[in-house]
């Protein structure tokens, strides 16, 4: 979505994707809603090997520094 200038061409980008697609986002963002981010994500049409996800106790920026260990290798 980085791609995109809006959240049209933002759907654009994520059904244009070939491999399966993660999306992590923190349970306590606070920037942006997790349950409509995982929405808008699953909306895409991937397969069910996708992964959308919400880490229980990270916020927007904590989820970049402490989220690895929920998300994995």
């Amino acid at each position: 979505m980085a791609l995109a200038q809006n959240a049209d061409d933002g759907a654009a980008v994520l059904r244009g994707l070939t491999k399966p697609l993660g999306v992590w986002i923190g349970a306590q963002d606070e920037v942006f809603n997790p349950a409509r981010v995982i929405a808008y994500a699953a909306r895409a049409g991937h397969p069910a090997d996708d992964t959308f996800q919400t880490v229980t106790h990270d916020n927007h920026l904590g989820i970049l520094t402490d989220g690895a260990a929920s998300i994995g290798p």
